[in-house]
């Protein structure tokens, strides 16, 4: 998304976002300034951006006839309050010198009140009244659209990080069955929020549970057969199967590979960190050889061993 706002805007934004002599507006209920300084209390109908002051209906028409004052911009409240907070927060007097800033250097990227000029900026060419610059900054229309349009991808953003936080706590794993064209036959969709890894076993599916430390096992029809909790399985990661249907696991957080039965009942401790495993997360089984392989996360290091039956 652009925004256009005045030439080299995007500099003086950008020094305006920087600076840190920003000024407190006059309350909340933005009273009249003026009156204020006679301790008289009445509420603003309009801001000035070149007096950075707000006005009552009276102070409005004496501020639009003296002559000082009377080729300045004003804007309404609702205008206003539709500006960015850093935009009306702009405060044009020096830091240094606490002069009011007359000038913007566009060189130095800085405003300059005269001691300023005088002191730095004897050379530079490219000054521009801060004054205009300022007041084209907070009256602009097209700032108050840009405020808009984030606000509404804000609320856009709102809206689905609710419909995230809404979702049901499962999502759906699917696994397909394809013919050799690549055409869907059947699809299982298996329930789960943390599901890492799934593999086949006699037409069944066993995946593991990371966050749960579980090893489910789930029926063509999605429904759940048996579900193993083990001491010996903490954030199970890779999961793969040998010929006989034995199931194997790799244990990720306790450098292990265990060994479930088909069934689910029995489990067994086969590899171990003596053994080479650190945080496995990957594992293969060549069923014609009974050969597995395990991949460890920590260094990338992968490991071949033969199982024996």
């Amino acid at each position: 998304m652009t925004a256009h706002i005045i030439s080299d805007s995007f500099d003086i934004l950008k020094f305006i976002f920087c600076r840190s002599n920003l000024m407190s507006m006059a309350s909340e209920n933005h009273i009249c300034n003026l009156c204020g300084e006679e301790d008289v209390t009445k509420f603003a109908v309009v801001w000035c951006a070149d007096c950075e002051t707000f006005l009552c209906k009276d102070c409005k028409i004496y501020h639009g006839r003296i002559k000082a004052s009377k080729g300045h911009q004003t804007i309404t409240l609702d205008e206003y309050n539709n500006l960015p907070s850093f935009v009306v927060d702009i405060r044009s007097r020096c830091k240094k010198h606490d002069e009011k800033c007359d000038f913007y250097c566009k060189f130095h990227d800085d405003p300059c009140c005269v001691k300023c000029i005088k002191d730095n900026h004897k050379d530079c060419r490219d000054l521009d009244t801060l004054v205009e610059v300022l007041r084209d900054i907070k009256t602009s229309a097209r700032v108050s659209n840009l405020d808009k349009e984030l606000n509404i991808l804000l609320e856009n953003f709102e809206t689905q990080r609710r419909s995230i936080n809404t979702e049901p706590a499962w999502f759906s794993t699917s696994t397909l069955t394809m013919n050799l064209d690549g055409n869907i036959l059947s699809e299982i969709k298996v329930p789960g929020k943390y599901t890492i890894r799934a593999a086949l076993s006699n037409n069944n599916i066993v995946c593991t549970d990371w966050h749960n430390s579980y090893i489910n096992c789930f029926g063509t029809n999605g429904i759940l057969l048996w579900k193993n909790k083990n001491k010996d399985i903490c954030e199970p990661f890779g999961i793969t199967v040998d010929k006989h249907g034995f199931i194997f696991v790799a244990s990720r957080k306790n450098y292990k590979i265990v060994v479930l039965s088909e069934d689910g009942r029995t489990c067994k401790t086969i590899l171990s960190k003596e053994n080479g495993i650190v945080s496995p997360i990957a594992k293969n089984i060549d069923k014609s050889s009974s050969k597995l392989m395990v991949t460890n996360s920590s260094h990338g290091d992968a490991y071949v061993f033969e199982i024996e039956n």
